[in-house]
């Protein structure tokens, strides 16, 4: 191979190089996604001492959940998909189950932005007794300059009642 071939060769592969470092922005890492223990189910009884299937006005789950960020100089902007899936029970009359989830930053407590409760209403057609639902929405965070979503932990929930809390901790250790 000559001088000028193996020179332009070199200069090719750094132009390519070059494209790559300054034609495509640097990618960062998002927030870390977590379900807290006992907050990933839910049982819902019908007021009152019984706790059994009959007294069940309905169960649910986080089925599943994914996000995803972009960050620019100020803050990152998460996008989060949380899938539920909601089993109506014998004691639901109504055939509705209203329920509430969570997305917590630890590093804002006890700030109000620290967590934010977002309200469902599912109603069960007749004769339907399960039901998958997709809730999305799009929340934003502060970043310090230099920072980086990585840096913070934001907790996924559903929003328990001391006794549902209770309940799936029972059940946990059975």
């Amino acid at each position: 191979m000559n001088v000028a071939r193996i020179a332009a060769v070199t200069g090719l592969a750094l132009t390519l190089a070059a494209c790559g470092m300054f034609g495509e922005a640097v990618r960062r890492p998002c927030p870390n996604f977590l379900i807290l223990g006992e907050g990933g189910q839910m049982v819902r009884f019908k007021p009152g001492p019984g706790r059994d299937l009959t007294d069940v006005m309905f169960e649910t789950k986080i089925d599943d959940f994914k996000g995803s960020c972009t960050h620019d100089d100020d803050n990152v902007s998460i996008d989060v998909t949380v899938d539920f899936k909601i089993e109506r029970g014998a004691a639901n009359r109504e055939k509705v189950a209203r329920f509430e989830y969570f997305l917590a930053i630890p590093r804002f407590y006890p700030a109000p932005e620290g967590k934010r409760i977002f309200p469902i209403s599912i109603a069960f057609r007749e004769n339907q007794s399960r039901v998958l639902f997709r809730d999305e929405l799009t929340l934003e965070i502060p970043l310090k300059p230099g920072e980086v979503g990585a840096n913070y932990d934001v907790y996924l929930s559903l929003q328990l009642k001391p006794d549902e809390l209770e309940f799936n901790r029972k059940r946990r250790l059975n």
